[in-house]
């Protein structure tokens, strides 16, 4: 059985990962669902908020570990977990990305390779008057993320969303093949996503070549509208990689 580190992406917390973390924990494993810095349960500083800091909150997890654990990255999460594999690779015993950025080395999701002009997202975001933070249209959350899921889940989500840092959107990762290149890697890809659509999921995962990517018929957030589902592909990746 594995330590599975689960990292929420943008606005969002560990209570994302209520319902996985359950099932995981039920599987026989151990579940770690953390808050990064300024979100949720870790009230940081938003200012300066960067991958670089998220990706070293990461890493004092691994640390502190006995054995090497898989990484789970959805979204903005995605980011957090090549960093954080790029610095302590012995550490890291396999790469999941969910829905989830997956970048080369020194690339952002702002380059034009990443163009994704179906989302839904790019019309509904904006920024804080110091271009600071970005921010979500209020009216477009649900459509945006919970369309598929429970209503209980989708209000209580909209509700728990934080402020975000816009640093992480405009910061290059730096990874290299010695490191985050010699970590198995594997693909959630959502079919149904509004945000980081199928085509832009399936250039990112053609461009970084995975070991295996898995295909859910869902949206945005499977951790609410797939539960059972998405515990059933970390458990088969926990298995493949022990």
């Amino acid at each position: 059985m594995a330590t599975i580190i689960l990292i929420h992406g943008a606005w969002h917390g560990a209570w994302c990962w209520n319902q996985v973390s359950t099932r995981l924990r039920e599987a026989g494993h151990t579940p770690i669902a953390l808050d990064l810095p300024g979100h949720g349960d870790n009230p940081k500083p938003l200012s300066g908020m960067t991958i670089e800091k998220y990706a070293a909150y990461v890493c004092s997890v691994l640390a502190a570990l006995d054995t090497p654990a898989i990484l789970v990255g959805h979204s903005m999460g995605g980011m957090v977990i090549s960093q954080a594999a790029e610095a302590m690779p012995d550490k890291v015993q396999g790469l999941v990305y969910v829905c989830a950025v997956l970048l080369g080395n020194g690339e952002t999701l702002q380059d034009p390779a990443f163009a994704d002009p179906d989302s839904r997202l790019a019309g509904n975001i904006g920024f804080s008057a110091d271009g600071s933070e970005v921010t979500l249209n209020p009216d477009a959350i649900t459509d945006l993320f919970y369309h598929d899921c429970p209503t209980e889940d989708a209000d209580r989500a909209a509700s728990l969303l934080c402020r975000q840092s816009a640093a992480p959107f405009a910061t290059p990762i730096h990874i290299s093949t010695e490191n985050f290149g010699r970590i198995p890697r594997y693909y959630v890809e959502c079919l149904n996503d509004r945000v980081l659509t199928p085509s832009l999921q399936k250039r990112m995962y053609e461009r970084s070549p995975c070991k295996q990517v898995f295909s859910l018929d869902c949206g945005h957030s499977p951790f609410f509208a797939a539960p059972e589902e998405l515990t059933a592909i970390m458990d088969k990746i926990s298995t493949m990689e022990n």
